[in-house]
């Protein structure tokens, strides 16, 4: 198998006369025979049911972690959780990074900033940002943070917050349900600033003896 590539995976009858009772992964998109999904609408491949998809990682593995969801069920959907917080350390104190600028970039510099999946395209699905922020030197400039779905320069949803001029600790939330096409897709957390003077200071997380609490978050809800 190719690495970073979808697959379609299929599953045989008993009267296949190729591999019977088999399943396989295949280049090949499904088509729609007799109201069902099978390789082929004719011959051997009309033997060879469509039973979801596989995408494998840049090691030609198949991955189903809370950070990528690379198998999808045709059949027999689950819900799932994607969650990622960019920059979080668990130490038991506050952790932070920081951005400038005006035009979007990646939460984090883009480190722990993607979630992954492969949609199957008829159950929608519910993104979610939250970024607890503070800008140094606060004035009157707006924040903004926002979801790039299959970008990481360009957002689908965004919130807003304007800094006053004082140091306020700030939570700003972006979320939308969408309807994505079947196959792979990715979102990242987008931030920038109206100015490019200051620097915002963002909070992933808060100290916790058990456990530091999550502040600044990408989530996600999919079927798989």
């Amino acid at each position: 198998m190719t690495a970073s590539t979808l697959y379609y995976v299929y599953l045989s009858n008993a009267n296949a006369s190729y591999s019977p009772s088999s399943l396989r992964a295949s280049a090949t998109a499904p088509s729609l025979y007799n109201g069902i999904k099978d390789l082929g609408t004719s011959g051997n491949a009309a033997k060879w049911r469509f039973a979801g998809w596989a995408r494998t990682n840049g090691s030609t593995q198949f991955v189903d972690s809370v950070s990528q969801r690379f198998v999808a069920n045709y059949y027999n959907r689950v819900h799932k959780a994607l969650f990622t917080c960019p920059g979080h350390v668990n130490d038991d104190s506050d952790t932070s990074w920081t951005f400038s600028g005006t035009s979007w970039q990646q939460m984090n510099g883009g480190s722990g900033n993607l979630l992954e999946c492969v949609a199957n395209g008829e159950d929608d699905v519910d993104v979610r940002l939250q970024l607890a922020a503070y800008e140094n030197a606060p004035n009157g400039d707006e924040i903004d943070g926002g979801v790039g779905e299959d970008s990481t320069s360009v957002p689908s949803t965004m919130g807003q917050f304007t800094q006053s001029n004082a140091t306020y600790r700030f939570v700003l939330t972006a979320g939308r349900t969408a309807s994505l096409s079947a196959g792979y897709h990715y979102f990242c957390g987008l931030v920038r600033c109206s100015s490019a003077v200051p620097t915002i200071t963002v909070r992933p997380d808060a100290a916790n003896p058990s456990g530091d609490i999550y502040q600044t978050y990408l989530a996600r809800a999919v079927m798989v």
